[in-house]
């Protein structure tokens, strides 16, 4: 059964191009006939096969519509080459619904609940661009063959949009993973005097929680020395708040040759402490992944379901400084080898892409 994943990305996303190149690898891995395609302005620096850049005007409304409209063309002029096309679901995306009349093969792919995230966003427009959701899901989601998700509670959110479809709907689970080749492993020995924190996010949006943990390291009188390093953009008030403590290093958003150097000289990462804040309980993010595979520990205020409750790299607790170094130092005799090849058994992609090409082809036979 030959597959595409194809995805579109309008404002450049390490994240994705990572995902997108590693799922490239797991394919060759694993002998499959799947294929990858990311579109993308030339401006990107990066340069991968699977990269298909095309030139964007300097005009913002003219550029949005240009990468849309090409990439649902391309989409339609090359599906019949599959058995079905993956389609990252781009929310919001009112031209990717009027396309999607005439899609016949497509399966959207969804990495998290789109509408509380808009309705949660702290950005002007916020109310209209979750009207054009509203309308984009309604339509779209009567036109897919299925979704793909990356975690059970997407995937109930995402059945509870779909209207009627009375083709057979596939309805398939697709968790973020590795390849082999991911990461950079630190030599050495990473313990110091002072315990250094990673948190990473292209934006801390609300749900990263990022205020509820600067709250928690403006209020420690421990004597415990620690930094806490901060990769992505913050808004006006945690930036703030950052500035006037003397622990935290804010560097903006950086690209990730940039954060898996940093990631060697740290000894364990954060990731999202506030999800409840887009109705979520439970996630499977890249970013996680991309922690384990640089061989550090991860604490994090949300369940992650690509892990047993015992697996002891990834820990769910409050945002609370306190608990984060104690976390630290229960994991400091740990190598960052020993990390990643535990991590691994439960995220290699090679593994996960052949689940989903069996589960697609058992599906779509019924």
């Amino acid at each position: 059964m030959k597959i595409m994943h194809a995805a579109m990305m309008a404002n450049f996303c390490p994240g994705v191009v990572q995902q997108m190149r590693w799922e490239v690898e797991a394919a060759e891995l694993a002998s499959l006939p799947h294929q990858v395609m990311l579109f993308c302005s030339d401006q990107v620096k990066e340069d991968f096969p699977f990269l298909k850049k095309i030139h964007l005007p300097k005009n913002k409304i003219l550029a949005y519509l240009k990468i849309r409209i090409q990439f649902q063309i391309w989409v339609l002029n090359n599906s019949a080459d599959y058995d079905f096309v993956l389609l990252r679901y781009s929310a919001s995306n009112v031209i990717q619904a009027l396309f999607s009349f005439a899609w016949k093969n497509i399966l959207t792919v969804h990495h998290t609940k789109e509408g509380p995230e808009i309705n949660q966003a702290e950005r002007r427009g916020a109310k209209f661009l979750s009207f054009l959701e509203w309308i984009n899901s309604s339509i779209v989601l009567s036109n897919v063959r299925g979704i793909v998700s990356v975690t059970e509670e997407i995937s109930r959110y995402e059945r509870l949009r779909i209207r009627a479809n009375e083709r057979a709907f596939l309805d398939v689970l697709y968790p973020n993973g590795w390849s082999g080749s991911a990461g950079r492993l630190p030599v050495g020995n990473k313990k110091t005097d002072t315990i250094q924190i990673l948190f990473v996010a292209s934006d801390f949006s609300p749900w990263q929680g990022l205020d509820l943990l600067l709250k928690s390291v403006r209020d420690y009188q421990g004597s415990v020395l620690f930094t806490l390093h901060l990769v992505g953009s913050l808004d006006v008030k945690d930036k703030l708040v950052a500035e006037a403590d003397e622990r935290v290093v804010m560097y903006g958003r950086r690209e990730s040759n940039f954060i898996d150097l940093l990631s060697a000289s740290c000894s364990i990462a954060l990731s999202s402490f506030a999800l409840f804040r887009k109705g979520m309980d439970s996630a499977c993010t890249l970013k996680v992944r991309e922690y384990l595979s640089n061989g550090l520990p991860v604490y994090s205020g949300h369940r992650d379901v690509g892990f047993p409750l015992d697996f002891p790299f990834y820990r769910q607790g409050e945002p609370d400084i306190e608990k984060i170094i104690q976390y630290s130092n229960e994991v400091s005799d740990s190598t960052p080898v020993e990390v990643k090849n535990k991590a691994s058994i439960y995220m290699e992609k090679s593994i996960l892409l052949s689940r989903l090409h069996k589960e697609i082809e058992a599906a779509s036979s019924k």
